[in-house]
């Protein structure tokens, strides 16, 4: 239920910012939206899912890292670096994931998602 709320929200959020804001929050609204949808995209499986690291999501979230370093470099908001601080969070998780096999599937799941 957790995600549909996220998505609603992300949504709302980046139309706001699409309608209203300057151009770092239309970029920036576009990077989080293309990013969301292209996780979405990726195939689940719950069975293999969150075995380990799922690359293509940390490929996505690599690439929207970038992005979001390269528009907080350019812009004159201080916000985004703050948005780009917090992401490292999501990277991180992968890190997690690669660095102790352990880890329950599910817990990289709900950390991640």
């Amino acid at each position: 239920m957790h995600i549909y709320v996220f998505h609603i929200l992300q949504g709302i959020v980046c139309l706001y910012a699409l309608a209203c804001g300057g151009r770092p929050e239309r970029v920036t609204a576009i990077m989080l939206f293309l990013a969301s949808i292209a996780t979405w995209l990726l195939p689940f499986d719950p069975s293999t899912s969150f075995q380990s690291v799922e690359s293509f999501e940390l490929m996505i979230d690599l690439a929207l890292m970038g992005g979001l370093i390269t528009v907080a470099l350019l812009a004159n908001r201080f916000w985004l670096l703050w948005l780009a601080a917090l992401h490292v969070l999501a990277i991180g998780i992968h890190g997690v994931r690669g660095f102790d096999a352990a880890l329950m599937p599910w817990m990289y799941a709900a950390a991640g998602g």
